[in-house]
């Protein structure tokens, strides 16, 4: 199902951000991998944001990914960016970590209150303790809980944050209440996996050592099996 201009998709202009450095230290987030820059002496690419980002696109979204890990980047910088772009997200996604996300809520609240559109997190915490995660984030409006790609495509596609309790695999926030997922997320197309958005990647901002070269990956497989 593409996505209708003549409609008010919540995810006609999608913002996918990786969030800045936590205190001047670089994390990956990715999947389920969540740890320090020095651990491979790199952070990992955003691969989950990539694929989305092409999922999106494929629907009809107009969609921006930005790493501000990767180009040590700050959120008002991102503001002023997407100010000077006039691209005024409607809908806005990142993934968080256990040891990051605190830090990752408070950054991107900022992009919630200066374009008042609503933020959605995926990833390893918002996936095991959603409810925790979510009573300890009241910014956020909803975490995925599972895997991302079709919770974030029929998220999409609502006309408003009013219709939240039909995507089975999002926590989502009613007022004071935290309404439970009722499904875990999944990725139904994962064989027909399309083409990641690279090309919105700042790859040239990350390199594996020893080769000090970019990179980036191929999934054939999820999980640690």
């Amino acid at each position: 199902m593409a996505f209708d201009a003549a409609q008010a998709w919540l995810g006609r202009k999608t913002l996918l951000v990786n969030p800045p450095l936590v205190n001047g230290v670089a994390f990956t987030r990715q999947g389920r991998c969540q740890e320090r820059e020095e651990v491979l002496g790199t952070t990992k690419p955003p691969y989950t944001l990539a694929l989305l980002a092409t999922l999106l696109r494929d629907a009809g979204c107009e969609v921006r990914l930005v790493d501000l890990t990767a180009e040590r980047r700050s959120v008002e910088d991102l503001v002023a960016q997407l100010d000077r772009e006039k691209f005024h997200p409607t809908l806005i996604l990142f993934p968080s970590t256990t040891p990051t996300l605190d830090a990752d809520v408070s950054e991107l609240a900022k992009l919630k209150a200066h374009f008042g559109a609503p933020i959605f997190c995926f990833g390893p915490h918002a996936s095991t303790t959603p409810r925790a995660s979510m009573l300890r984030s009241p910014q956020v409006d909803g975490m995925f809980v599972g895997e991302p790609e079709d919770g974030t495509l029929q998220l999409a596609r609502l006309e408003s944050v009013d219709q939240l309790a039909s995507v089975p695999s999002l926590t989502w926030r009613r007022g004071d209440q935290v309404v439970p997922h009722t499904a875990q997320g999944t990725y139904g197309d994962f064989a027909q996996m399309p083409y990641p958005a690279w090309d919105l990647v700042p790859l040239k901002s990350s390199s594996l050592p020893p080769w000090i070269r970019p990179f980036v990956f191929v999934e054939t497989s999820r999980g640690c099996a």
